[in-house]
């Protein structure tokens, strides 16, 4: 069934993330909403990617190797003018950081009028500083703004503008943008017909880095010989790998294809998903990253203690608990698809329901609480 992500939804990290239909209509595509990037509703796609991010997730420091963007941007990018943001948008730090080209900076101001935290919940106005953040070269804001043409959450809809930003995004790393951008081109729908080597492409890249849906987009290009050559082998090791990551549906289409394979090929395919690995994210292109500073009104630094602890960084009263415990949580579910909301060591409703998702996947109390054996389990997951 085809699920939109609905306006409600336009914050989700992933909320469009699609699969390929496996059916009569090669071309089709549909949107699937997961049950989880922010907990049972539509805001969450379980990909492994945490690209796009939702509102400002962290996955830590910079272990890419890459330049750090000195202003929140790509690398080496000329910075655009920005126009001052209104006061209501933020504590004058972050307006300034935003003025003066700061992508991250930028992205959490139209992160805050996407979910109308603090200031009212405007579309058209998130889309006016996703567009500045983009221009500046912001990844995570080049994903966010094609998603929202892609849509049309506060723009008029443009596959055509949402593909240029796609690729932008992803020519930088981000996953998201790389399965989104090749969704539109099985779908035809930018450039007149599908151009399935260009989404073969794409599709390989993002599953490589642990996107799903790319992983049984792959099963199922490869299963029916969509625009490139049947090979079962590889669609049994895709679909073998996105069941492995949780995908029950994949698990569903692996099983039967196994029946239509011959012993050496199954064994060939099974062997080469056991030993696949997902490749690593490049921070900077799939996270965008909140500084303590620009939290209104908050005062606090990053090692501010949760209420009910005694000094900065000692555990909380309740359960031995530390926001560096805390950020790490956020850090590894956003990294995961989940949305947290910001890496920022404070338990809300979103990390909650994120914890809670997470949690009922992989056979745990979903209780929401975070503890030692959730990050262990996190980062067995995130390995």
């Amino acid at each position: 069934t085809t699920q939109e992500a609905s306006e409600q939804d336009a914050s989700a990290q992933g909320e469009a993330t699609r699969q390929i239909v496996l059916g009569d209509n090669e071309d089709t595509t549909t949107e699937q909403s997961a049950s989880v990037e922010a907990g049972g509703d539509p805001q969450t796609a379980d990909t492994a990617s945490g690209t796009e991010t939702a509102s400002a997730e962290t996955l830590g420091g910079n272990d890419s190797g890459q330049e750090q963007a000195p202003l929140g941007g790509k690398p080496g990018s000329a910075i655009t003018e920005i126009p001052v943001a209104p006061e209501e948008a933020g504590n004058i730090v972050l307006r300034q950081a935003a003025a003066s080209g700061d992508g991250n900076a930028t992205f959490e101001i139209a992160r805050r009028y996407t979910d109308g935290d603090g200031v009212d919940r405007d579309l058209a106005k998130a889309a006016q500083w996703y567009e500045h953040a983009a221009k500046v070269g912001h990844a995570p804001s080049q994903y966010r703004i094609g998603n929202f043409y892609e849509k049309g959450y506060g723009v008029a809809t443009d596959l055509k503008l949402a593909a240029s930003w796609y690729e932008k995004a992803a020519d930088q790393g981000n996953a998201l943008a790389m399965h989104n951008l090749a969704v539109i081109h099985t779908s035809g729908l930018v450039g007149g017909k599908p151009d399935m080597e260009s989404a073969l492409g794409w599709f390989e890249k993002a599953a490589e880095l642990g996107v799903k849906d790319s992983q049984v987009n792959l099963g199922i290009i490869y299963a029916k010989g969509l625009g490139v050559e049947a090979d079962l082998v590889a669609a049994y090791k895709w679909l073998s790998v996105a069941a492995r990551g949780g995908d029950s549906d994949a698990a569903s289409k692996r099983d039967t294809l196994a029946s239509a394979m011959r012993p050496d090929q199954l064994e060939k395919a099974r062997a080469e998903a056991e030993i696949w690995k997902p490749g690593t994210l490049d921070p900077i292109a799939n996270v965008a990253v909140v500084l303590p500073e620009w939290k209104d009104g908050a005062g606090e630094s990053a090692g501010t203690t949760l209420p009910g602890a005694t000094t900065p960084g000692a555990a909380a009263a309740s359960g031995g608990v530390t926001r560096e415990m805390i950020a790490k949580v956020q850090s590894l579910l956003a990294g995961m698809g989940y949305d947290p909301g910001p890496a920022d060591g404070q338990i809300g409703t979103r990390t909650r329901d994120a914890v809670k998702a997470f949690q009922a996947k992989v056979g745990m109390p979903a209780n929401g609480e975070i503890s030692a054996e959730l990050v262990e389990k996190l980062a067995a997951n995130a390995a």
